[in-house]
């Protein structure tokens, strides 16, 4: 091989190995499959300037406690909390929409959350 022929290949190899390098990216392994999500959140109506969030994990609706479930706001400066009825739970696992006031905290303002299973 003479210097023409090696540089040549060099360059060829050069823009081949990126393509390369992309195209074996795109392939699907077990370790890139993405683990399930295991709740979904939902954020509060808006009063005193300020929204919170709360966390439904998907267990809480396919086996719901007997006793329903409270749940508390983030974030944590002071929080607010619903409590879902067994019924509740069921109801949003079927494709229903609840609209859920909070307690008030201790300043008296209330949050709303309209809570509905994503698809």
């Amino acid at each position: 091989m003479n210097r023409r022929e090696f540089l040549v290949n060099a360059g060829i190899a050069l823009l081949a190995l990126p393509a390369v390098y992309t195209l074996t990216g795109c392939g699907k392994s077990e370790d890139s499959t993405p683990a399930p999500a295991t709740g979904f959140s939902v954020v509060s109506s808006v009063d005193s300037a300020h929204t919170h969030t709360i966390v439904f994990p998907f267990t809480d609706l396919t086996s719901p406690p007997s006793g329903g479930k409270t749940y508390t706001s983030e974030p944590s400066t002071h929080v607010h909390t619903i409590t879902l009825t067994q019924q509740q739970l069921t109801d949003l696992n079927t494709g229903a929409t609840e609209s859920i006031v909070s307690n008030p905290d201790t300043s008296g303002h209330q949050h709303t959350w309209t809570l509905k299973k994503p698809a």
